[in-house]
């Protein structure tokens, strides 16, 4: 399950081409070892993952009827659920940025019930030129991340 990070006007930006190369590496390596792999990705790095030509199962993209709501990690992780349920998926390996990120996605994998397939992740970095001002740097991700913890705050970023 591949978490995008930033969001830029033009598809992929650095940080989601970076994940789809994550992905990619760490799809190879369970080919290796004999397991089937199943990659589903958000929009945005589905973006990075055409581009260097990586076959994913499924684009996790915001539906029309929720344009009001946040499409953020908690969204992109309850739409997954559905589609690895059907699949009978029995592990996910979350692949997220590893700056704060990661430890949430990983948390929101463990609260859907799956089992946690663990990979080292690499740098994915952030993104100034990003529409959601909070993965633009790494200071402005803890702020985001201290209101979300504290006062439940949720991105204001829809669409």
């Amino acid at each position: 399950m591949v978490f995008g990070f930033s969001l830029c006007k033009k598809e992929p930006c650095g940080s989601s081409l970076r994940l789809a190369m994550e992905a990619q590496r760490i799809a190879s390596l369970e080919h290796v070892t004999g397991n089937t792999t199943v990659m589903v990705a958000q929009k945005q790095v589905t973006r990075g993952l055409e581009q260097i030509k990586v076959h994913y199962a499924a684009s996790i993209e915001e539906r029309e009827h929720d344009k009001c709501l946040p499409f953020d990690s908690e969204e992109v992780m309850r739409q997954a659920t559905m589609i690895f349920r059907e699949g009978r998926v029995d592990e996910i390996v979350p692949i997220a940025n590893p700056f704060l990120h990661l430890s949430k996605c990983k948390r929101l994998v463990r609260e859907s019930g799956f089992p946690l397939r663990a990979h080292r992740i690499g740098h994915i970095g952030f993104d100034p030129e990003s529409e959601l001002w909070w993965t633009r740097s790494a200071s402005a991700l803890i702020i985001y991340a201290i209101r979300q913890k504290f006062l439940g705050y949720r991105g204001n970023y829809v669409g």
